[in-house]
């Protein structure tokens, strides 16, 4: 495996990917960045579209709050909005929690904004709308993993987020219908950081 990269948000797989005995002993950790789940470390990098809303989902599957929201930029291109929706109960991205507002992705680097966010077990959706086509570093997903097994990793989008049209500006709320992403879409790695 790679080693961690300076500079580039790393995140630990999420608790839903582990079978519930461990929830507990697998909490996350103070200090360190989570994103969507299944995620392993972000190593590659992907162009995003603009115009187009991001939405990955998160799971929280005990009561914890959040510091941070960021993303790594390889390449810069544009400005972002980032921010969380909760969900509507069947698996779709709903109201809208919180909007960074307007931040530069105009150079690389980690480009990250202050919250302060408590959240309570559920599912959520971890959101990024750009105005430019930044290079950002994205994760790589877990297709499979049986118990503590063996893992079986691609890199590619993989029809588990959503990629929905909108004309840059703050995320709207609620969100609008979801769009499906398509196997070619890349996903960006945005990350909350637990308190």
């Amino acid at each position: 495996m790679n080693a961690p990269m300076q500079g580039v948000l790393q995140a630990v797989p999420s608790a839903p990917i582990i079978p519930a005995i461990f929830l507990k002993a697998l909490s996350r950790v103070s200090g360190r960045y989570y994103g969507m789940i299944g995620c392993t470390n972000y190593i590659s990098s992907g162009v995003m579209v603009a115009d187009k809303i991001y939405a990955m989902p998160f799971y929280v599957g005990v009561n914890e709050s959040f510091d941070r929201i960021g993303v790594s930029v390889n390449t810069g291109s544009g400005n972002a909005h980032l921010g969380l929706y909760d969900d509507n109960g069947s698996g779709l991205p709903n109201s809208l929690l919180f909007d960074t507002g307007e931040i530069s992705v105009s150079t690389g680097g980690l480009k990250e904004s202050i919250i302060s966010q408590a959240l309570t077990p559920g599912l959520y959706w971890l959101a990024g709308l750009f105005s430019g086509t930044p290079s950002v570093f994205r994760p790589w997903n877990i297709i499979d993993l049986i118990g503590l097994g063996s893992i079986s990793v691609f890199n590619g989008g993989s029809a588990c987020f959503y990629l929905t049209s909108q004309a840059y500006g703050s995320l709207p709320n609620p969100h609008p219908a979801p769009s499906l992403a398509s196997s070619s879409d890349l996903q960006p790695g945005i990350c909350l950081r637990r308190v």
